[in-house]
């Protein structure tokens, strides 16, 4: 078997719904959050198999990563998960690929155009970060 056929393979075997289910449940009787890591510690779950969960459901905006940071068990900080609050105005947070997707995006329609200006409002809304990393 080759490197991606073992990582399919173990994709295969593991139940992603079961797995995100119990993330749901331990954030819920947990107001305060969990880390991936005390996540891991409660349940036993393999860190490969929790990991993906917690981005998954983060992206699908049911759990936000909060700006609190808890010690992991080998001392290193780690963001604390808690259930989103999901009402009818709320949506998730937009991720970095959104952000770059919608700067490519403006670029494209304004070379055709000419017009920068919807260009210039997709790059301003780049998180400063972004901003430093694609500025020459």
């Amino acid at each position: 078997m080759t490197y991606r056929s073992t990582s399919r393979a173990a994709l295969a075997s593991t139940d992603r719904n079961a797995t995100e289910q119990r993330v749901l449940e331990e954030l819920r009787i947990r107001p305060a959050g969990l880390t991936c890591d005390q996540f891991i510690a409660i349940t036993g779950i393999p860190h490969q198999t929790a990991s993906p969960r917690f981005t998954a459901l983060e992206q699908r905006g049911l759990i936000t990563r909060s700006e609190l940071r808890r010690a992991t068990r080998t001392g290193a900080m780690a963001a604390v998960y808690q259930i989103a609050d999901l009402n009818l105005f709320s949506r998730p947070r937009p991720s970095r690929t959104d952000h770059l997707r919608a700067v490519i995006c403006a670029a494209l329609a304004a070379r055709t155009t000419g017009d920068w200006s919807n260009f210039d409002v997709a790059f301003g809304e780049l998180p400063e970060a972004e901003k430093l990393r694609l500025t020459p």
